[in-house]
């Protein structure tokens, strides 16, 4: 049996990366040890990394954003007041007082509706016509509306800005969902590779207690007379050879151990076991993991918010380059009255007005060239979204093909793992019987354990590739995104 210098580094390099972001939890266990599930134990990791919970406040940040854009349809409120003195042309000093107040909103449709009222005091040092009021006050109450007659009522910027902060909003729950896959994947490979060096130590326990009981037959047939001291020599080089490989394979574990439950927020005391569930032979079918994968690959879904946001303000930019006119309608009532020097004056009018403003770029270079930009952000995205599909078309067959391959492949090692014990317990008979020797009992042991080695580690890896294809199709976590 051997391990690899560099296997070692690979596995302690990864859980360094892990626990880079994790967020330690100092909760206290019983110290007789626990076992973990797949399930269990990236549930842990995700609970525990800061990543998360940074992509969840941002998930927060843009959901208010939600709230500020929408608050523009509220009604707005304005006042003014000011006191003004001057001459006037007959050389008459006035004092004007006034005071106003007015709401306003604007629609969804880019309409718009103004409340206002206003109260005013004009006086005098004198007028010229007896019949004029001096002081006189002025009420007035006015309500216009403005309505665009050739714009499209669907593509207004308000719509835009809206659309522009929901897609914003998803796209904050899909980059969480990125987050969470990428810390997945170290995950899947961190428990694998955990469950890996698990059955290397089982592999290398079970192969030294063969080894005693064979020093131990050798011992009593020395003495015996049957033997002689030098079969011994093999049998304890055998002996001490494998306890080393144990002895660094156990190093290598207690360390990693540690790291595990720092990062999965146990005590350092927990000695961590993982539980791997091998999964059935079942045929996966391309047509169905690609559609299930392009359904759930948040990467995709950015790409398709990004193409809809892009469409929206295409349909904007496009009812830009239209001529505006606008219809301005306005009713109000307004209240005169002071006295003049034939009498009180109170009138009431109603007053209001239609008029149509129209406004037409003559330089429309500017306008077009940024719709002509939007069209071209468009392709790039469709651009992008056919790559990515094909990338995952790509990613989902090789998976499948791994997977079908590793079930063939460890049935194969599965068979030759059988045919070792055979052939082992085969040598162990006939030199009990004195017709073989002891190197050959030796070297079979060493190609059983080999074998044994080969086929637990290739049936652990083929299970990773199951989990990584059932993260693909998103079938692999259970908890729901931060809403």
């Amino acid at each position: 049996m051997t391990y690899t210098s560099f296997t070692v580094f690979k596995f302690v390099l990864l859980l360094f990366i892990l626990l880079s972001g994790a967020n330690i939890v100092s909760t206290v266990y019983a110290a007789n040890g626990t076992t973990e599930t797949f399930e269990s134990f990236i549930q842990k990791v995700l609970d525990n990394h800061e990543s998360l919970q940074i992509t969840k406040r941002n998930i927060t940040k843009t959901k208010s954003d939600i709230d500020a854009i929408r608050s523009k349809l509220g009604w707005n409120l304005s006042a003014s007041s000011g006191l003004n003195r001057s001459r006037s042309f007959i050389g008459a000093i006035s004092t004007q007082t006034n005071l106003a107040l007015g709401i306003n909103k604007i629609f969804q449709s880019g309409d718009s509706i103004e409340l206002k009222s206003s109260y005013s005091i004009d006086d005098s040092e004198f007028v010229i016509i007896n019949s004029q009021a001096n002081p006189i006050s002025s009420t007035r109450v006015d309500i216009n509306y403005r309505m665009h007659l050739l714009q499209n009522k669907n593509y207004s910027q308000y719509l835009l800005d809206e659309t522009s902060v929901d897609l914003n909003y998803s796209e904050s729950r899909n980059i969480q969902l990125i987050t969470r896959d990428e810390i997945t994947i170290q995950a899947i490979e961190l428990f694998y590779g955990a469950a890996i060096l698990m059955a290397r130590l089982e592999t290398a326990k079970q192969s030294i207690t063969r080894a005693k009981k064979l020093k131990s037959y050798i011992q009593k047939n020395i003495e015996l007379g049957i033997l002689e001291k030098g079969e011994i020599l093999q049998s304890s080089a055998q002996l001490y050879n494998l306890q080393g490989q144990y002895q660094e394979l156990k190093l290598v574990w207690e360390q990693s151990e540690i790291a595990i439950n720092r990062l999965i927020g146990n005590s350092w005391d927990i000695n961590f076991e993982p539980r791997v569930h091998f999964t059935k032979n079942k045929e996966y079918k391309f047509k169905e993991v690609s559609l299930n994968v392009k359904k759930y690959n948040p990467a995709l879904k950015i790409l398709n918010l990004n193409l809809k946001l892009v469409e929206s303000i295409i349909a904007v930019d496009t009812d830009n380059t239209r001529s505006k006119l606008d219809l301005v309608i306005s009713l109000g009532s307004l209240n005169t009255q002071g006295p003049s020097a034939i009498g009180s004056i109170n009138d009431n009018d109603i007053i209001g007005g239609v008029k149509l403003e129209y406004n037409q770029a003559l330089d429309e270079r500017g306008i077009n060239n940024k719709l002509y930009q939007s069209q071209l952000d468009k392709l790039n995205v469709e651009t992008q979204i056919l790559k990515l599909e094909k990338d995952l078309n790509y990613d989902s067959y090789s998976l499948i093909t791994n997977i079908k391959r590793a079930t063939k492949i460890n049935n194969n090692y599965l068979a030759r793992h059988k045919q070792e014990i055979k052939k082992y317990n085969d040598i162990v008979k006939r030199y009990r019987s004195g017709r073989a020797d002891t190197n050959i009992v030796i070297q079979f042991e060493n190609e059983r354990t080999q074998a044994e080695l080969v086929y637990n580690t290739q049936t652990i890896l083929r299970e990773k590739t199951i989990a990584l294809l059932k993260l693909k199709q998103g079938k692999l976590i259970t908890n729901q995104v931060s809403k």
